[in-house]
């Protein structure tokens, strides 16, 4: 029996999406190995430690993230006047953490390296195994720190958003270039700590390009989320209708909803049976609540849900809707939970080089129209007469296995635990 450290952000009950993948793998481990968690608060109030499915979960909060939730929590909590100076205060604060982020010779937050290196050195169990998660880069910085003074540790990091080619994280593109170079040094310090080495495919020009004298620590894998899923009995549906489920975030800039209105709302008439269910959060959402007015019979907006609830509704539905990202140099995990559930799926993608387009080929209920390629009326065509086909045979679970093998969470379970 092995002692499994896994370190990411947000974990149970508030699972991130590489929460939801470690999640899987961690109950692919958990049969033969002990599993600890180090995670970040999600909310101020979660208790620090917890055992939860026999796995043991220590929760770290840095003083920046402390900061800003407080402020965000006095925001929501208190009068016009004391609501105007949390207000100031947590303005004050992005200030800073903007002009800090600019300045600063690196990306990286050393007071989160810190505070998940203490949650390390307080596991007095021996450890075996560090699967730090990236992102936040910070968990293989901690690794690495924790390696120096115990050599015989494995440090085996799972790469899934990138680090040093991370627009995002860099807020501008002139502030990415400027810190590539100091980015790049600190990816190949742990890199160069660690046994094994995942990461999804979104990473495999990066490695490859930069790191082509550690190729023998890579192995690509996919985001382990191919589980069998089972119908929990949370959320119901009139068995009549056409149940279309769409889950997740939906954003102004970058995953906009509003193409995905417009196809619907050209069809919607066109099947009484149809209905639309909305799972969503995001600054797009004022767009879902429009469409529901103008459609109440046919949309229904449910907003922010729990985990249990969303997987529930994906479950128990007719189809699942996907709306593509505009970034498309990351491949969104939702579209593996999507498969995993056997179901007929609707992707809009934006570009004709969206990654998920690729995924479903191999799919056999699978309508992907794309914005940038396909005339509007072959969008509402293509999507038109997918739904026309209403109960499609589901697949079986069996046959996604063998399709997409390296998306189970036990494939990389085994390169973890260096069982291949």
């Amino acid at each position: 029996m092995k002692h499994i450290v896994l370190m990411m952000s947000n974990y149970y009950p508030y699972f991130s999406a590489v929460g939801v993948c470690l999640g899987n793998v961690a109950d692919v481990m958990l049969k033969e190995n002990k599993v600890t968690v180090i995670c970040e608060k999600f909310d101020m109030d979660e208790a620090d430690t917890e055992i939860c499915n026999n796995q043991r979960i220590i929760r770290i909060i840095s003083k920046s993230t402390s900061f800003r939730k407080t402020m965000q929590i006095g925001i929501q909590d208190s009068n016009a006047i004391q609501k105007a100076g949390y207000n100031f205060l947590l303005f004050v604060f992005r200030c800073l953490e903007y002009t800090k982020c600019i300045l600063s010779k690196n990306s990286v937050k050393y007071d989160l390296v810190n505070t998940y290196s203490q949650a390390l050195e307080s596991i007095h169990d021996p450890i075996d195994v560090i699967v730090p998660a990236c992102m936040p880069f910070e968990t293989l910085m901690a690794a690495e720190t924790y390696k120096k003074y115990h050599s015989d540790v494995e440090v085996v990091p799972f790469l899934f958003d990138k680090f040093a080619e991370n627009s995002t994280l860099h807020r501008t593109k002139w502030n990415k270039k400027l810190k590539m170079k100091n980015n790049l040094a600190l990816e190949k310090l742990t890199f160069e700590a660690s046994e094994r080495i995942l990461y999804a495919p979104s990473w495999e020009e990066h490695l490859h390009k930069n790191f082509e004298c550690l190729n023998e620590k890579f192995r690509s894998v996919e985001h382990p989320l191919i589980k069998k899923i089972i119908a929990v009995d949370l959320v119901h549906y009139d068995d009549r209708r056409i149940n279309v489920v769409y889950t997740g975030t939906v954003m102004l800039n970058s995953r906009n909803p509003e193409p995905t209105i417009k196809i619907f709302d050209a069809i919607i008439d066109q099947y009484p049976d149809l209905l639309l269910h909305f799972y969503a959060m995001g600054t797009a959402i004022g767009k879902i609540e429009d469409f529901q007015l103008k459609h109440q019979d046919y949309v229904v907006f449910h907003g922010q849900v729990p985990t249990e609830i969303a997987h529930s509704a994906v479950a128990n539905s007719t189809m699942l809707l996907s709306i593509g990202n505009v970034d498309i140099t990351q491949t969104p995990s939702k579209i593996f939970e999507y498969i995993s559930c056997c179901k007929p799926i609707i992707h809009i993608a934006v570009y004709a080089l969206d990654p998920v387009i690729d995924i479903l080929k191999s799919y056999p209920l699978a309508c992907c129209v794309c914005l940038e390629s396909d005339s509007f009326e072959e969008q509402v065509r293509s999507v038109g007469s997918f739904i026309a086909q209403k109960k499609i045979t589901e697949i079986n679970f069996s046959d996604l296995e063998k399709i997409y093998f390296n998306a189970i969470p036990k494939y990389s379970m085994d390169f973890i635990l260096d069982s291949n």
